[in-house]
Order: C-alpha cells, then structure tokens, then sequence
C-alpha cells in the first residue's frame, strides 16, 4: 500500500471520528442542508421531497440539547404549514408528523421550561419602524411559531403548577403589549395566547372555566382544533386566566 493510500485512509478515519464525536456531543442548532430560496430547494418536486430533505440525521437529533432542538424546530422550512389550515391543530399535528425534530422535542420533558425561558425573552416592542410590511410580518410570526408550540398538550402535561402561573401571566403580558400594535399582530397571535391559557386551566380543571367550557361550545371547538377565534373568544378566555391567577 503506497504512502498516499495510507494518508489518505488516516484523514478519513479522523474525519469520520470527528463527526461522530460531535453527534455525541451535541453540534448545537441543526443547519438544513437544503434552505428554501435556493436553486436547490427550488429543484425539489413534491412536498414529500422538501420533508425528507430537512429530517436532522438521529445521531445529531438525539444528542441535541433541548434549547439548540427548540431553535432548530422553529426554524424548520416547512413549520409555516401549520398555518395553511383553517384548524392549527390539525396544521400542527400534520407538521409534527412529517419532522423528527418536532418529534423529539415533544418527548422532551423539559420542552415546557426551555420553552417558556425563550418566550420571557422575547418582546413584542421589539420593531424597528424602518422595517418593511414583510418584516414586520416575520418578527410577528416568531410569536405564531413558538405559541403554538406552548399550547400543545405534550407541552403543557410536563409543566408544574408555578411554571403554568409563570406561562399564563407571561401570556397575559405579551397580549397587553401586544395589542399596542394592532396593525402588526392580528387576531392569530391574540388567538394563540388564549389557546395557551385555556389548555392549561383545563388540565388544572379551574371550576369556573372548565363550567364555561361545558355550555359554550364554540369555546370547546376552539380549545380542540385551534381555529382562529374572534376577539370576544380571546377575551373570555383571558378574562378567566386573569381569575386563575388572582386564585391561585
């Protein structure tokens, strides 16, 4: 064997050494190899071709720590779908099952808390008035993104009593600040705070809103399917979580 097969037999050995002590570390947020806007994505001919594409490889999938998952979640190409659909749940439910990542992180027991880390940190204020409509339009999506992934219930069975407190006063925050901007966050974001609320006051079976629930029917098709309620909805549901707080 000459000495330039033997070097370069040692450089693939240490090159497959490397990445698989990486996968085992954890290699942070995951980089689709294939973005959309590129000549790439573009060459892609069927929504089956774009998902297969994103799937995060498991030896890196299972090593990733939960906050580098979460990142990695809500950047997924594809995690705009979810909004395609007159009911978010179904939208949701239908993303969840064509991504691992997603997957994962609603196994995760400790999604909730990072998630709730990560969402204090945001603030809604946060706009630049030289932004483009389009801008704007994606820094308000962020708060689409990560809401509905809170409302899940996978999400919410993991949290303790404080930790609901800490979410529905957050919820609560975020919708005064919110509404300071009526031009930038639609009836969607509103929506998708009251979804958060009203799924944790359920599995906490708060008497006075679980009573509500029980006769008021479009209230339990939202809580359900996540559709895009109205703003009477919101403020029922937000009325009763502002209640929860003040007793408990």
């Amino acid at each position: 064997m000459s000495n330039i097969i033997r070097r370069l037999i040692v450089v693939v050995i240490i090159i497959f050494s490397f990445i698989s002590i990486q996968a085992q570390r954890g290699s942070g947020v995951y980089e689709y190899p294939i973005k959309p806007g590129t000549l790439e994505w573009k060459a892609l001919t069927s929504h089956y071709q774009m998902q297969k594409v994103c799937q995060i490889p498991e030896a890196i999938l299972k090593n990733m720590s939960t906050d580098d998952l979460i990142e990695t979640c809500l950047s997924y190409p594809l995690y705009g779908d979810i909004f395609a659909f007159d009911e978010f749940q179904v939208g949701f439910e239908s993303v969840t099952s064509g991504f691992n990542g997603l997957q994962e992180l609603l196994r995760r027991k400790d999604a909730g808390v990072k998630l709730i880390e990560k969402y204090r940190q945001m603030d809604p204020c946060a706009i630049d008035e030289s932004w483009s409509l389009d801008d704007k339009g994606e820094y308000a999506a962020k708060y689409y993104s990560i809401e509905i992934l809170l409302a899940q219930n996978d999400i919410v069975i993991n949290l303790s009593k404080e930790q609901e407190k800490l979410l529905i006063l957050e919820c609560i925050k975020k919708a005064q600040t919110k509404s300071k901007y009526p031009e930038i966050y639609g009836i969607l974001s509103f929506g998708n705070i009251a979804l958060v609320t009203g799924r944790i006051m359920l599995k906490d079976n708060f008497l006075p809103f679980t009573k509500e629930v029980l006769t008021d029917e479009k209230l339990r098709a939202f809580l359900k399917d996540a559709y895009a309620p109205n703003a009477n909805l919101v403020n029922k549901i937000l009325d009763y979580a502002k209640q929860y707080l003040s007793e408990n």
